[in-house]
């Protein structure tokens, strides 16, 4: 029992990054608009988790707009204006004086991204629809087109209708998309949800990123390149805390920076973050095993630190146990995304698979790597 190292978890400070991290992660607003009958409501649900314009029942925030909201995202929907009719001169003085004029900027009652909305099935784009994105880009919006029910279009109809989005919209980006390409898998082909995520997800400001992200249903490539993301962030700053080695035997496994990394990739994959239930695992035994376990296998890769309790955490160690932590939730949650994307229904309970043996045997594999790589590395730059 010599060798066996102590660690001490400080609950409070583990608490506070956690409050930062829920508070510092903003929710988006999106706004979708335009035509009437294009399908805005299943578009929603298909990109965004536990069908939001179902469940909520949508909220009036002006005559005109609903307002559809979840812990991860706020979705306004304009009723738009039916092509022909009278609404059609009122739709511009609706959609501006009484909503967007009020919620420019970026702030937390700004919009933030714009979803113009044309339905395939009209097989036409309107100078009011011309008019009115041009008008939403020129005031500041981000915005992009949304082509939908292009499942109601033949190969010519699909082929002039994007042609006609391109000449109508030259500088403003468009996507195809059908919420039937699962039933239709020729539909695949043509319909780019993959490449509206990824380019809303580039156009969100950064501090409501996270979140947005967390609130797509599928999205499992977004989720795991944003978790990296916040690995490699965690690991700068887990070596810039170890900058001066301190003793295993005074050092908390898993400090305010691996705590805030863990809540970090939770939220990308829509797992709610329970400050009291993260706390409390960081200070079960589960953990203090983690860290043994870690910190046994990664002493054997330093020359001469002997055992664990006479050993030091320098950057390099620091770095690796982050990295092995963040890197073995983020392949689990991945795996899981997939597989909730094709039909089932895989654990997203952070506490289950934080205790599981899956996370800590790849945890331990990933952070051995990052060590070895780490050193081979090294041997080559002073080589060189």
């Amino acid at each position: 029992m010599a060798d066996e190292a102590k660690f001490i978890v400080d609950e409070k400070e583990i608490e506070k990054e956690l409050f930062r991290i829920q508070n510092e992660n903003k929710k988006a607003n999106i706004l979708i608009c335009g035509q009437t009958g294009t399908g805005k409501s299943s578009a929603i649900n298909y990109v965004f988790d536990d069908n939001i314009a179902d469940v909520s029942a949508g909220k009036p925030c002006t005559r005109d707009t609903k307002l559809y909201s979840s812990e991860q995202i706020n979705i306004f929907d304009s009723k738009g204006y039916e092509v022909g009719s009278e609404s059609q001169q009122h739709y511009s003085k609706i959609l501006f004086d009484d909503f967007l004029s009020k919620r420019t900027g970026n702030n937390d009652d700004s919009v933030h991204l714009v979803w113009y909305a044309i339905s395939g099935a009209g097989k036409r784009i309107t100078d009011l629809d011309k008019e009115l994105v041009e008008k939403i880009q020129k005031s500041g919006f981000r915005v992009c087109v949304i082509l939908t029910k292009i499942d109601e279009l033949d190969e010519e109809q699909f082929q002039a209708m994007t042609k006609t989005l391109k000449s109508n919209f030259n500088n403003i980006k468009y996507f195809t998309l059908s919420t039937k390409d699962k039933e239709i898998p020729e539909l695949k082909a043509y319909t780019q949800w993959d490449e509206l995520i990824a380019w809303s997800c580039e156009q969100i400001p950064d501090i409501r990123k996270t979140r947005f992200i967390g609130a797509l249903k599928d999205g499992a490539k977004e989720k795991y390149k944003q978790g990296k993301i916040a690995i490699r962030i965690a690991v700068t700053g887990a070596v810039a805390t170890a900058a001066s080695p301190i003793p295993w035997s005074d050092a908390p496994i898993l400090t305010t920076v691996q705590a805030g990394m863990v809540a970090s990739i939770a939220l990308l994959y829509g797992i709610k973050i329970e400050s009291s239930a993260i706390t409390g695992f960081l200070s079960t035994a589960a953990v203090s095993n983690l860290g043994k376990s870690l910190a046994g296998n990664l002493i054997k890769l330093i020359p001469g630190a002997g055992s664990v309790i006479g050993a030091v955490i320098n950057g390099g160690v620091a770095g690796s146990i982050t990295f092995g932590i963040g890197a073995a939730l983020n392949e689990l949650l991945y795996k899981n995304a997939l597989q909730k994307a094709e039909g089932k229904s895989p654990v997203f309970d952070l506490i289950t698979i934080l205790n599981g043996a899956d996370f800590l045997n790849q945890a331990l594999a990933m952070s051995k790597k990052y060590k070895e790589e780490s050193q081979e590395k090294e041997k080559d730059k002073n080589n060189k």
